[in-house]
């Protein structure tokens, strides 16, 4: 067997995953010639790197992607998957833990004309002296006015986020090396996504992610359908829908019709992977996409801005105040964070950190009656099947206080994914349809006095 192939037997064992196949077995990739003609979406000439050449992951992985450069990997239908490196002499070192940092790149500014590849996070790995690498979007290679695709992938390589994902595990393994993956609004969507396929520990740092694609803008979203999926666009959804609701419930639609991952929102994350979620206060995507992604979970807040997943403990999450919108924090701000997890700081004490030292960038009006904070009510509930409907019913103590004014909210989850919703309302008992779905029945049972003195809890459905 040669080196090649034996080493592809070792990343199968370490992937467990199809997408490498026997196309990354072949030998002296490196020095084949696969490069492509500049078109007026791509040209890799632009970045005067040196660029090296592999006929899949595993060659790369052998071959030389830890040699600082561009490193163009085959990866299906002749598409290939563009990765910049540097500092990656700094994995070679040994004492400390290795860190390796993951850049994942957002919309396009006004590209006009902007030629892929776009790689994102060299400057502040720079800055802290950090070995990394940066991923660049191959969708944005189809054409050159398409400003974002999220990594979610394209008709000729649907599976894109899972080839990243096995570059990243072996990555980790050869250089066992801990990553940190980061990336804001549609890079922190790609992140989110990486999180829930990654087999190494790594942490996940976003800033404003979507959560899911429909949910965006209309016209980014439309543009991407456009260009990553061509065969099917003549079935592409209705452009003249009356409402917003209903654009975005065409453009859901469409994206069901393709086998990318869309929808991030309840997607289970392995137990090796931490996300630290930073959301400016005053973005659109708070309500549009923060409040469907984290609502479903139950968190203790640990700080005026500052929150932890009670559960698994593996999601910290700050409000901060960067400006009014959908506003990056700055970049000293990230630099500080990506150094005190680069140097091993639990999630939690960043997130307090940030919560105590940066107060001014936390903002006003910290009201976040949307997520479930168990904030000193005391709240019991139950639920069971009753003549083919489930009923569910709450009841709420406080100590020195009646329940005026208590409000009363119900999620039906199956297998754990959220089914129906009753929103607030005085009415403590719900009566749920039976859902199609098969699976384990449960009910998240919510109270609140005001938006901040709030609590929830799960419990099981009794037959």
């Amino acid at each position: 067997m040669n080196k090649n192939a034996g080493y592809a037997v070792v990343l199968r064992k370490i992937f467990k995953s199809p997408v490498i196949s026997e196309m990354d077995l072949g030998e002296g990739s490196a020095g084949r010639s696969l490069t492509e003609a500049a078109t007026d979406a791509y040209d890799i000439s632009a970045w005067r790197r040196p660029v090296r050449h592999y006929n899949g992951i595993a060659s790369a992985l052998v071959e030389g992607i830890g040699i600082d450069g561009i490193h163009r990997i085959v990866l299906a239908n002749g598409r290939t998957l563009d990765v910049c490196s540097q500092n990656m002499s700094m994995l070679q070192t040994s004492g400390n833990e290795r860190v390796l940092l993951v850049g994942l790149n957002g919309a396009v500014a006004e590209r006009n004309g902007k030629k892929a590849p776009f790689f994102s996070g060299l400057g502040i790995a720079n800055s802290l002296r950090l070995p990394a690498i940066a991923i660049s979007d191959p969708t944005l290679a189809l054409d050159p006015d398409l400003p974002l695709a999220w990594y979610a992938g394209n008709e000729e390589v649907p599976d894109l986020p899972n080839h990243i994902a096995c570059l990243l595990d072996g990555l980790a393994e050869v250089y066992q090396a801990r990553l940190i993956v980061f990336g804001g609004s549609g890079g922190g969507y790609a992140g989110l996504l990486l999180a829930t396929l990654l087999e190494c520990r790594a942490t996940v740092l976003v800033w404003n992610p979507q959560t899911a694609i429909a949910d965006y803008v209309p016209e980014f979203v439309e543009k991407y359908i456009d260009v990553a999926f061509p065969s099917l666009s003549r079935n592409a959804p209705e452009r003249n829908a009356e409402t917003m609701a209903d654009r975005g419930r065409h453009l859901r639609e469409f994206l069901d019709m393709t086998t990318v991952v869309h929808d991030v929102r309840n997607l289970k994350l392995p137990p090796q992977i931490e996300i630290l979620y930073l959301q400016n206060r005053s973005d659109w995507h708070v309500t549009c996409h923060a409040a469907p992604y984290l609502a479903g979970k139950f968190w203790e807040r640990i700080g005026r801005a500052a929150f932890m997943e009670q559960e698994s403990k593996q999601i910290g999450l700050f409000f901060g105040h960067w400006g009014e919108g959908h506003v990056a924090p700055p970049r000293d701000y990230l630099e500080m964070v990506l150094r005190k997890l680069a140097e091993g700081e639990l999630i939690h004490t960043v997130i307090r950190e940030l919560d105590g030292s940066h107060r001014r960038l936390c903002g006003d009006d910290l009201d976040f009656h949307w997520l479930a904070s168990n904030v000193g009510l005391k709240l019991e509930a139950s639920a069971r099947v009753v003549s083919g409907r489930v009923h569910a019913k709450s009841s709420v103590g406080r100590e020195g206080a009646g329940t005026e004014g208590i409000m009363y909210a119900f999620y039906l989850l199956v297998d754990g994914v959220r089914q129906a919703v009753r929103w607030y309302e005085p009415c403590s008992e719900v009566h749920f349809d039976l859902p199609d779905k098969a699976g384990r029945l449960q009910v998240v049972a919510f109270a609140r006095s005001q938006p901040e003195n709030q609590v929830s809890v799960r419990i099981p459905v009794w037959g």
